[in-house]
């Protein structure tokens, strides 16, 4: 009877609290930056950092040599949605977020396969 009591705590306990786990955001990269980079220098890193997000939706590490997607990283900075900077060990990182919606629209008319969202904390 115990046992069973216990098993059900168990069971509640982890219904509850397994959404609670955080799923990183697949739509955002950060970037480490070379020091004294300014504004007007960014679009290699939003380019860096959108080909990040096309890697992650997709789930496919060679996503960045179909031709659609080599023209769209071209124009990353219209598909940034917001950036900002962090400081990390003295070190500046850019943490670029992209229009997921589009991205995802864009992989879906292209036939390229889009990785669903409920993945493994280990492979992230």
């Amino acid at each position: 009877m115990i046992r069973q009591f216990n098993l059900l705590i168990i069971i509640i306990l982890t219904t509850i609290l397994t959404p609670l786990t955080a799923q990183p955001k697949l739509n955002s990269a950060n970037i480490p930056l070379p020091p004294q980079t300014n504004q007007t220098q960014l679009t290699p890193f939003f380019e860096q950092g959108l080909s990040q997000v096309f890697i992650k939706i997709s789930g496919n590490p060679q996503v960045t040599s179909i031709p659609v997607i080599q023209s769209t990283l071209k124009k990353a900075p219209n598909w940034v949605t917001s950036y900002h900077f962090l400081t990390l060990n003295k070190k500046t990182i850019l943490s670029v977020s992209f229009n997921q919606s589009s991205i995802i629209q864009l992989l879906k008319a292209n036939n390229i396969s889009i990785w669903n969202t409920h993945r493994p904390l280990t492979l992230i």
